[in-house]
């Protein structure tokens, strides 16, 4: 049996540098030892869709977001927030830091 606690330390430490969702969700995984599959089940979308957030070739919908912070027990916010400087820095823009806060609504 793989210890994932490692993989996930393992993870991070080859992983330094710039903090993007795809490697937020991934370690977030890990250290919850959960495998794509796992999650992508708990959340209702394919491993490949888990992948492809973690490989950042793709973003998941503002409501699968929302149902992985939950799964994760984290802040929403801080996911969208790293979503948006992914994409800003996609588009060439960077050096802005993204202040992101839920409406009351």
């Amino acid at each position: 049996m793989v210890d994932r606690n490692v993989d996930a330390l393992e993870f991070m430490t080859k992983n330094s540098g710039v903090l993007t969702l795809g490697r937020a969700l991934k370690a977030d995984r890990l250290a919850s030892e959960m495998t794509q599959a796992e999650l992508a089940k708990e959340i209702g979308v394919t491993r490949q869709a888990i992948s492809g957030f973690e490989g950042e070739r793709d973003f998941p919908s503002y409501k699968t977001l929302k149902k992985i912070a939950r799964v994760f027990r984290m802040d929403e916010e801080s996911y969208v927030r790293l979503m948006m400087q992914d994409l800003m820095r996609k588009k060439g823009i960077e050096g802005y830091v993204i202040d992101v806060k839920k409406s009351a609504s």
